[in-house]
């Protein structure tokens, strides 16, 4: 199997296992849930644009820039759900100024031509940072249910097993551009961490139903 057909259709189209599962259950789901669903809707949609110009030879990884202003958005908004009410205005600010961090990145660094490494890696940091308060925000609560029957649980496993595991790929991703042997080794592994996070959001969808 070439790794063009496993990145480009076979993890593409297992976005459609959490999106499938969340809108059997929509009227089940949270708002925090349902921004998760709006995120993977965009990401999907992005990903489609992304094929589309790569099979008429065209540069995508501008497209990987925007991206990521609105995936870090996504995954704030998630979390400012999630925390105490005095994190609200500490992580607006963080979107904002993340995301002007992202245009002088895309203008004046690091262009459409290249990864943008120095934010896709800041941004996996503080992701990474909300999954550990995650953690302990709801070590700290008495709950009878057990940890596999909270579908935050799921959601926030998968966000931190694809940020944490990919975290040395992103800073390292110029330099598999320039290595194209050694990225064909590392990006499908990268990859497969997205399919977990695809499945973990399904069952974290599932989940909610209970």
């Amino acid at each position: 199997m070439s790794y063009r057909l496993y990145a480009e259709y076979i993890i593409t189209a297992t976005v459609f296992l959490p999106l499938i599962t969340a809108f059997l259950n929509y009227k089940r789901l949270t708002w925090p849930l349902k921004i998760i669903l709006y995120f993977l809707l965009f990401s999907g949609i992005l990903n489609l644009i992304a094929i589309i110009l790569a099979h008429h030879h065209r540069h995508t990884l501008s497209l990987l820039h925007i991206f990521t202003i609105f995936e870090f958005a996504f995954i704030s908004l998630f979390y400012l759900n999630l925390f105490k009410k005095s994190w609200r205005k500490p992580i607006l600010i963080l979107i904002g100024a993340f995301s002007l961090l992202c245009i002088v990145n895309l203008i004046f660094i690091q262009t459409g031509l290249q990864f943008n490494t120095y934010t896709l890696s800041l941004e996996a940091v503080i992701i990474i940072g909300y999954c550990v308060q995650f953690l302990n925000q709801q070590s700290s609560i008495d709950t009878e249910h057990s940890w596999g029957s909270n579908s935050l649980n799921w959601i926030n496993a998968g966000i931190l097993i694809y940020y944490a595991s990919g975290l040395f790929m992103f800073i390292a991703s110029n330099y598999f551009l320039q290595h194209k042997e050694l990225a064909v080794f590392i990006y499908p592994i990268l990859d497969t961490f997205l399919l977990f996070e695809y499945i973990l959001f399904a069952i974290g969808f599932y989940k909610c139903k209970q």
